[in-house]
Order: structure tokens, then sequence, then C-alpha cells
């Protein structure tokens, strides 16, 4: 009887709504990217002659998207453990990694866009190329607002107290993780888009 009330609680007891809203925004938003790259390859290989030469500056920013997870992780790890100045130092380390990204990015799809101008320019690849790169970029800048609130956030928070009442807030621990699965998913999904880049 006990074990079957524990199975009952277990099952009935209230989900943390936000942390499904995200999941379930992130199933939409591969789905979308997947669907977008497929429609892409389909125009693509139309187009024999198109010269899909990956700038090197995107593989780079491949690797600064990884080390940036890693830090955020270990960042996170920092928080719970009541690590403030470590947290801070990797925040922000991950805050800087995200910017050099943003950059290696912007100029990466600048270069990649130039050199298949032309040939783009009267295939719907036009608009597709354009439709993947501002909605990649779109979803940086909603991860990186979020590191910057955080990171100004661990800067006001300098007293022990302070980030050690800031630290036991419930709310504030699920933002952070909420902010680590986000910023996990937008390097996954660079690294799909590299891939498919890099072998398309």
């Amino acid at each position: 009887m006990e074990k079957n009330s524990s199975f009952l609680e277990k099952v009935t007891q209230r989900r943390e709504p936000l942390s499904f809203m995200l999941w379930l925004g992130l199933i939409g938003i591969s789905i979308m990217f997947v669907f977008l790259s497929a429609v892409f390859l389909k125009y693509r290989l139309q187009i024999p002659a198109l010269p899909f030469e990956v700038p090197r500056l995107l593989g780079i920013s491949t690797f600064v998207i990884v080390c940036s997870s890693l830090t955020l992780q270990q960042a996170y790890k920092a928080f719970l453990q009541d690590a403030y100045f470590a947290y801070r130092y990797l925040l922000g380390t991950t805050l800087i990694l995200s910017l050099a990204f943003a950059f290696c990015q912007w100029q990466g799809w600048e270069s990649l866009y130039k050199q298949n101008l032309e040939l783009m320019r009267s295939t719907p690849l036009h608009s597709l190329f354009f439709v993947l790169i501002v909605l990649h970029l779109a979803h940086l800048g909603i991860g990186l607002l979020a590191l910057l609130y955080f990171f100004a956030i661990s800067l006001l928070k300098l007293n022990y107290v302070d980030a050690f009442i800031y630290a036991m807030n419930p709310p504030n621990r699920l933002f952070l993780r909420l902010l680590v699965v986000y910023w996990h998913f937008i390097g996954g999904i660079w690294v799909y888009l590299y891939l498919f880049f890099q072998f398309m």
C-alpha cells in the first residue's frame, strides 16, 4: 500500500513548468533547424558547381563555443558549491568566449556568403542562407543577454553574505540551470550546422 501511495505521489507531484517550457522550445527549434538545413541541402544538390568551402574562422568558432560550454558548466558547479569567486571568474570567461564566438561567426558567415554570392543570388539558397544565419544569431543573442545579466548580478553580489543569500534562492538556481541547458543547446546546434556545411 505504501509503495502504491509513494508511486502516486511521484506521478502526481507538481512539475517545474519553466524546465518543461524550455525543453519544449528547444525541441521546436531543433526541428526548425533540421527542416531548414534539409531544404537547403535539397537546393544545394541542384547546383554541383557551388564551391562551399567552410572558412577556418567557423572551425575556430566551434572550438570556442565548446570551451564556453565547459566554462559555463564549471561556473554552475562553482555556484552550487558556494565558490563565488570562481563562479564570477568562470562566468566572465564564458562571456568573453561567447563574444569571441559571435565575432568569429559574423566574420566566417560573411566570408562564406561572399564566396558564393553570385551563384546563390538566383536560387532559394540566397534566402535560406540568410534565414539560417539570422535564426542562429538571434538564439545566440538571447544566450548572450542572459550571460550578461548573470555576470552583472555576480558583480553586484561581491559581498559573501549577499552572494550566499542570492545563491540559496531556488529560482536563481533554476534560472542559472536553464541558462546552462540553453547554452549547451546553442553549442550543439552550431556543431550540427558546422558539420552540415563541412560535409555538404
